[in-house]
């Protein structure tokens, strides 16, 4: 197999160089490199292992160490997608490992086309406009929008079409198949080109919808190889709107798009839709920010009063969450994670209800739409691919990942009380060894807070609402903020690890606080969980700035 002499960052030195390569140039390229790297091992091709902190597998290697999480998100994105469409990356046991086919092989062999030379400006169509923010406006200066759906009846597709005129005539630049394909026209060509140069798309959710995007079917099947792939990239986000119209969120989202927030218009609500023409057309509902009140700068009269006490809170659990807990034995995957370095994390309102969600469907519906996205993590939080296990009074699921180069196993218990408990093994990096990642305890406490919080903008809870990390099974082991592939530069010093079996971090906090202030919360929690491995001085202003590029703002759903 010949492989192209030029790497990646050769070619294109920059992201923003790289952006700018032909599609077929930058597959190539990518699959060149995805050669090299395969080489090392038959776990290397998971989007998960080639997304680790450091890039252990150089797959951006020659680039700036600041662009390299954003050079690895853009190939793992459209350039992906496409070596999967094309045949050249096979998944062959549906676990997300990957390898290059016979196909592939082929394809790096065939000499390499010559780049287009010309002295003169060329005009490019429409078709191969590259994914730019000018592709992205129509000639009227609308965003344009495509409209995924699938073909489930003729009275869906009417539905749908009359659907995209409606906001057509609402000054929405819509792109559809049945009014933009042209008799001739090459489908997979159209989805791609339409998903790439549209500002948003609407995933239109049906049972039928998401059957065939989960199970690759068809051209829903096709639109989701692509959008799987961008939602995982930079490029995925906020651009996917999920619209429900028919069934309900559980069984009519594609699992790749739980935690996005969308739109029910299965009632036919005029109000819904206006809320989203007013989003498509980048209406600011949020209340503009008045000046300062004018007592602010008053001088402060002393109160006397009582003398609070530097006490911390005692975190009292009302009996019958115990007996919720008890009442639940533990699976063997509970008990294969109890066996490891693993957290304990365990969320509930301080007052015992039995009934916050009305019933199981609730609890299902609220994970799948209010579970947490990242740039960080490779999955959800909580992990949600299946319809959740139903018990007589929580719901559950779980996954067990095992492999030589990472392994993640982790469960989860939602009660119809707004109880929330997972067991979650630290991550088993084999490049870091028996140490823990920083960025992971930061990218796990947001995470929590995240999904928590969305409870108390959904109401779950109006009060206050206990939440405990508890780290177990860690003494000596040790933090560690790898700077380069070799690992040689580490941010934490040597002087870092764990003296303790386990930690523990309970506290209580104000609904209005989880609306509001869940980053710093979940900041504060890291940063003491730092201090408990003997990490007192970590640069907080570079983990704030970490938590703010791998989570984006506060998502209020």
């Amino acid at each position: 197999m010949k492989v192209p002499p030029k790497t990646l960052s050769e070619v294109a030195p920059t992201l923003a160089d790289l952006k700018k390569l032909p599609v077929e140039q930058k597959c190539r390229l990518l699959l060149a490199r995805l050669a090299q790297i395969g080489q090392s091992g038959m776990n290397a091709l998971h989007k998960h292992n080639l997304m680790l902190p450091g890039d252990p597998y150089a797959l951006a290697y020659g680039y700036p160490d600041a662009e390299k999480t954003p050079v690895r998100e853009h190939l793992l994105g459209a350039p992906w997608t496409r070596l999967e469409s094309e045949g050249y990356l096979v998944d062959l046991h549906g676990k997300g490992f990957y390898k290059l086919t016979e196909e592939g092989e082929e394809y790096l062999d065939r000499e390499e086309p010559p780049a287009p030379q010309s002295s003169t400006p060329t005009r490019v169509s429409n078709d191969d406009l590259p994914l730019t923010s000018d592709s992205q406006v129509s000639g009227s200066g609308s965003w344009k929008v495509f409209i995924s759906y699938s073909w489930d009846s003729e009275e869906h597709k009417a539905w749908v079409l009359a659907f995209a005129n409606r906001l057509r005539d609402d000054g929405i630049d819509t792109v559809l198949d049945q009014t933009h394909l042209n008799l001739g026209g090459r489908t997979p060509e159209f989805m791609e080109r339409s998903i790439r140069d549209s500002r948003n798309v609407l995933v239109i959710c049906t049972d039928g919808y998401k059957r065939r995007f989960d199970g690759r079917e068809g051209g829903a099947g096709y639109e989701g190889h692509i959008i799987t792939a961008a939602v995982l990239s930079s490029a995925g986000t906020n651009k996917f709107i999920p619209i429900l119209r028919q069934g309900d969120w559980t069984t009519a989202m594609p699992t790749v798009l739980g935690g996005v927030y969308g739109v029910d218009l299965s009632s036919g609500s005029d109000g819904r839709y206006r809320e989203l023409v007013r989003h498509l057309h980048g209406v600011d509902k949020v209340r503009p920010v008045g000046r300062p009140p004018d007592w602010l700068h008053e001088e402060k009269t002393a109160i006397p009063g009582p003398v609070a006490s530097k006490e911390p809170a005692i975190v009292v659990t009302p009996q019958e969450y115990w007996d919720q807990r008890k009442r639940v034995p533990d699976s063997e995957l509970v008990k294969k994670i109890s066996q490891m370095p693993r957290w304990c994390i365990w969320s509930r309102p301080e007052e015992f209800r039995k009934a916050r969600f009305r019933n199981l469907d609730h609890c299902a519906q609220f994970v799948a739409s209010a579970s947490v996205r990242s740039h960080a993590r490779w999955s959800q939080y909580p992990w949600f691919a299946t319809t959740p296990e139903q018990g007589d009074e929580s719901i559950a699921s779980g996954i067990e990942i095992a492999d030589v180069s990472v392994n993640h196993f982790e469960q989860w218990l939602l009660f119809q009380s707004g109880q929330f408990v997972h067991h979650m093994a630290l991550d088993q990096v084999l490049l870091l060894g028996d140490r823990t990642h920083v960025l992971e305890i930061l990218d796990t406490t947001t995470a929590v807070f995240e999904f928590v919080g969305r409870m108390a903008d959904r109401g779950i809870f109006k009060d206050r609402v206990v939440i405990a990390f508890e780290l177990k099974k860690v003494a000596g082991r040790q933090l560690t903020w790898p700077q380069d592939i070799s690992q040689t530069s580490d941010r934490v010093g040597d002087n870092t690890w764990c003296q303790e079996e386990s930690i523990l971090i309970d506290a209580s906090y104000g609904a209005g606080a989880m609306i509001d202030d869940r980053r710093r919360l979940a900041l504060d929690v890291a940063l003491q969980i730092y201090s408990r491995f003997g990490w007192n001085d970590p640069p907080k202003k570079e983990l704030e700035d970490a938590q703010q590029r791998r989570f984006g703002q506060p998502v209020h759903s």
